[in-house]
């Protein structure tokens, strides 16, 4: 909209919010948003529409995904002094469906802001659905002692496929990929890390 009415400059998510939601303009979709018939919560599917249009170089995209990283180190590093854990070597763990982005330039800024506030943080990439160790506290609770390791892997596979089918109903629970660009030292989380419980 800050483009169309001049407050800013041109920008492809001009052109890419409103054919996600097939539309035709950005008027089009602020409309749909206030009689209803876009629900605020789909808001979120627009993430990978804005990172794709910064990893292809668009400025006003960029200025998102740049502000969004700074907020995210910012809100780490408050937490790290908060807790005491500047001098520690703390697990800074990516869970949610913004660390499924493939933008190398996301990742590495908000890994400087991290060990700007504490140099020895390992950013760790969450590999299972977080639902995931919710449903085996609950298990755990109902039967008195710890899941034999098949019962966690079938669960872990049975969450995920779930996340992964058309109409799934478990948030933030996809297949994570192998790896991130930026984050060269970050280290993939087990399903399930019995021994912090």
């Amino acid at each position: 909209m800050r483009a169309r009415d001049r407050r800013g400059p041109r920008t492809s998510l001009e052109r890419l919010v409103p054919a996600h939601f097939g539309l035709a303009s950005p008027g089009a979709v602020v409309r749909a948003l206030y009689d209803g018939r876009i629900e605020h919560e789909r808001l979120g599917e627009l993430s990978p529409v804005v990172f794709e249009a910064a990893i292809t170089g668009d400025a006003v995209a960029r200025e998102i995904v740049d502000r969004l990283a700074d907020e995210l180190g910012v809100m780490a590093a408050a937490l790290i002094r908060r807790l005491r854990l500047r001098r520690l070597d703390p697990d800074v763990v990516l869970a949610g469906g913004v660390f499924r982005a493939e933008d190398s330039a996301f990742f590495e800024r908000l890994a400087a802001r991290v060990t700007a506030a504490a140099p020895a943080a390992r950013i760790v990439r969450l590999e299972a659905p977080p639902v995931l160790g919710s449903a085996l506290l609950g298990l755990e609770r109902l039967g008195g002692e710890p899941l034999p390791e098949a019962a966690i892997a079938a669960l872990d596979s049975a969450l995920r496929e779930l996340a992964s089918s058309p109409g799934g109903t478990t948030k933030d629970a996809g297949r994570a990929p192998a790896s991130r660009p930026g984050l060269p030292e970050a280290r993939k989380q087990p399903s399930l890390d019995r021994e912090r419980r």
